[in-house]
């Protein structure tokens, strides 16, 4: 596995991601596997937004089966329908929890599903979210803890 952050075009510099009120760091990361880092053709961290307490990451792919995405995960979201409210149950991220979250991501169930969703054709940009937000949510469910 590789993290994009702070060492991919784009974000050489590690901006912040995460702005509380307690401090600033960086929590949010563009994670790819060692096969799949010649494909990263840039990845940002945008500035914050009144929406969110977290800044938007941009990462643009490289696909051999498609010409080149370019993925905004904050610009999606803001289309209706993209993500369904409450798609994600809020998961707690804590730094014991990296370990479990790169074992979860490797594991061959997950691996076989990552390969699976690059295979197929996904009949729209929202169906292709959903399938991967689906595959997202198992590694959390398999390493996180979920909030009260």
């Amino acid at each position: 596995m590789r993290i994009l952050n702070s060492r991919a075009t784009g974000d050489l510099d590690g901006k912040l991601t995460s702005y509380q009120s307690n401090g600033a760091s960086t929590v949010d990361y563009g994670i790819v596997s060692e096969d799949l880092q010649i494909t990263v053709l840039g990845f940002q961290i945008q500035h914050l937004t009144p929406y969110s307490d977290h800044c938007p990451i941009v990462l643009k792919l490289a696909s051999s089966n498609r010409d080149i995405m370019n993925y905004n995960a904050f610009k999606n979201t803001r289309r209706k329908g993209a993500f369904p409210q409450n798609s994600f149950t809020k998961f707690l991220w804590k730094s014991e929890c990296k370990d479990k979250f790169v074992s979860a991501l490797s594991s061959i169930h997950i691996q076989d599903r990552l390969q699976s969703f690059n295979a197929a054709h996904h009949s729209s940009i929202d169906d292709e979210i959903s399938q991967f937000n689906q595959i997202l949510k198992s590694v959390a469910n398999l390493s996180l803890e979920t909030s009260r």
